[in-house]
């Protein structure tokens, strides 16, 4: 034990390729570790992708990299885990419950409140270490992917949003996902941020909109909201297809999307859309 260290990734960026690699090991499978940035899931990490974490912590062990924990942005009041992952000779129970124990003061000082994790069901292993150190499951989410090769006729009334349509579109975003914080400080500084915005318009009142995040060449559907008076009507499905269009035009390869698994109104919306389920993590939740 007394051979292990934890140190703190931006104190010891010597560590960063080493950590990077370690992440890499564990792509969509058995031994999938997700992470914690959504519009990043399945994709080969980066170093971009460490840099858009809060913090990493890096496990030594006899002056190695053996194990990684990444703190990802989530809300104000939470952080998403990515990991951890370690690497033999030593084992996920210890060096895996030194990353977690080290990351909560950290976090508690930071003001969050509570931390999540993502286990992809695949991955019991990690499931069984996150349960036994605190986490309790909340709830399966599905990760949705489709190609976009092909997608190209444009959908009418469909179209990319524009300054004037931020009010009311930030406030049918708002309506839909209380708690998201996507619309602060506003739509116009989301867009800055690299996210496009689509709109369906009918008699001049927006009735649906969605938002949009690009990764490389795959895209990631992150909201879709409806008016609750026009949703069942095929507005949604509308939608989809025309912002696939407009993605599609735009050189993009593919898009992804999450969706809880207890929504089937949603599921099925993507479904009809030709979104296929690439895999289905447990959100787990525990104290810091």
């Amino acid at each position: 034990m007394n051979e292990l260290e934890v140190v703190d990734l931006d104190q010891r960026p010597a560590y960063a390729e080493a950590a990077l690699a370690l992440l890499s090991a564990h792509p969509p499978g058995r031994s999938h570790v997700v992470c914690g940035l959504p519009v990043r899931a399945g994709l080969p990490p980066t170093m971009d992708d460490l840099r858009a974490c809060l913090g990493t912590l890096v496990l030594l062990w006899r002056g190695n990299v053996a194990g990684v924990l990444a703190l990802c942005p989530y809300s104000d009041e939470q952080v998403t885990l990515w990991g951890p992952v370690v690497e033999a000779p030593v084992s996920m129970q210890i060096a895996g419950g030194l990353l977690i124990d080290a990351s909560r003061p950290a976090l508690r000082e930071g003001g969050f409140e509570s931390v999540r994790a993502l286990a992809d069901t695949r991955n019991r292993a990690l499931r069984a270490f996150l349960l036994a150190h605190g986490f309790s499951a909340w709830k399966d989410d599905h990760v949705y992917e489709r190609s976009l090769a092909g997608v190209s006729t444009a959908v009418a009334g469909v179209r990319a949003a524009s300054r004037k349509d931020h009010r009311e579109l930030a406030e049918l975003l708002g309506d839909a996902f209380p708690e998201s914080q996507h619309a602060l400080p506003s739509l116009a500084a989301r867009e800055k941020e690299g996210y496009r915005h689509y709109v369906v318009e009918d008699a001049g009142l927006i009735v649906a909109g969605a938002a949009v995040q690009q990764s490389g060449r795959r895209s990631w559907l992150k909201l879709v909201a409806v008016l609750p008076g026009v949703r069942g009507g095929g507005i949604a499905t509308r939608l989809l297809k025309g912002l696939l269009a407009a993605e599609s035009a735009r050189g993009q390869r593919a898009i992804g999307l999450e969706v809880l698994a207890d929504n089937p109104a949603a599921i099925a919306a993507f479904a009809a859309a030709g979104f296929k389920r690439s895999w289905t993590v447990t959100i787990l939740t525990g104290p810091v």
